[in-house]
């Protein structure tokens, strides 16, 4: 069972400089509303892992091609693939993990 502090806890620590997933929810809105945001979510985590499924947006992912030179030449050796999934599927993560 995740306990609602957990949450809170790892709402806290969101970096707010990172780009949001495909839920396009920004990072502080989660950090900064994370008082009134963490005992829903505890709810909505513990359902996920009782149920073993997590909501399907949560899968999702927006894969952005990165250069690892600067211009690139080739398609297939100067480019690599960034995923950003969701800040919360991030946050669900790291709190089984542990």
């Amino acid at each position: 069972m995740i306990l609602p502090e957990t949450v809170l806890a790892k709402l806290n620590r969101i970096n707010v400089h990172k780009a949001p997933g495909p839920d396009g929810i920004p990072n502080w809105v989660l950090r900064d509303f994370a008082p009134l945001l963490y005992e829903p979510m505890c709810a909505v985590f513990n359902a996920s892992v009782r149920e073993g499924k997590e909501p399907s947006l949560w899968k999702h992912a927006n894969v952005l091609p990165i250069p690892k030179v600067n211009p690139p030449k080739s398609i297939e050796s100067d480019l690599r693939p960034i995923s950003l999934t969701a800040t919360v599927s991030k946050v669900l993560e790291a709190i089984v993990e542990s």
